[in-house]
């Protein structure tokens, strides 16, 4: 994720009302980068952002960041004096994790959180109400997946490392009116006995679900020509 360019500063512009397909505020984000004149814009919930928080503190106790919620429940997203509230909260968080945490700035958690999705790149096609795709009258339902995923490798070399990073689904189909409950599950084979599977958390009805998760680590120094 790094390879987009070290992040300099993040600022809060405005937060929108998006239905994907529940109701849900979506902050708008700019994302400044070194040695980049136009800034990048990503859309992240504050569930979101509280995940992040979240993943921040176990990993970095000692960076003690400003809480993101000042008494407001996370589940209350969806009201706009609360939105409101948070948007101020985000910009202080995010103003310390930059200006005061540098080691904590340039962590593999915040790049991916700040990587552009498809959310980012398409914000009207995705911030609309479920639209069913069609489907001719003579599909027979089936267990077969469908649809284009956007994945990231990267590789250690001095670790033996293979990191997986499951961005987003697109065009999932619909079956009998419903569009799915998806995860992503990846392997490393050979695997006989599927000790390397892992898997991401689920999205429910929609046929775009984005993920935005850095699923695993594989250690490859201990398996013979890995296959993911």
């Amino acid at each position: 994720m790094k390879d987009d360019g070290r992040i300099t500063r993040v600022d809060v512009l405005a937060f929108e009302k998006w239905h994907i397909p529940e109701k849900v505020y979506m902050y708008k984000v700019e994302v400044n980068r070194e040695n980049e004149t136009v800034c990048g814009i990503v859309y992240r919930s504050f569930v979101e952002f509280n995940e992040l928080y979240i993943k921040l503190c176990r990993r970095f106790p000692f960076a003690h960041l400003p809480p993101l919620s000042q008494g407001t429940n996370v589940g209350r997203s969806n009201i706009r004096k609360v939105a409101e509230r948070r948007q101020a909260d985000l910009q202080q968080f995010l103003n310390a994790l930059f200006e005061y945490h540098p080691e904590v700035a340039s962590s593999d958690l915040v790049y991916t959180f700040f990587h552009i999705i498809f959310r980012d790149s398409a914000p009207d096609e995705s911030n609309q109400f479920l639209q069913l795709t069609k489907v001719d009258e003579n599909d027979i339902p089936s267990k077969k997946v469908t649809g284009r995923i956007f994945l990231r490798l990267t590789y250690d070399q001095q670790d033996g490392d293979l990191n997986v990073f499951v961005g987003h689904v697109r065009g999932l189909k619909i079956i009998n009116g419903q569009a799915p409950d998806s995860y992503v599950k990846t392997y490393l084979r050979p695997d006989p006995q599927r000790s390397s599977k892992r898997k991401t958390h689920v999205v429910k009805n929609t046929q775009m679900p984005t993920f935005n998760e850095e699923v695993c680590s594989y250690s490859l120094s201990i398996i013979s020509k890995p296959i993911v």
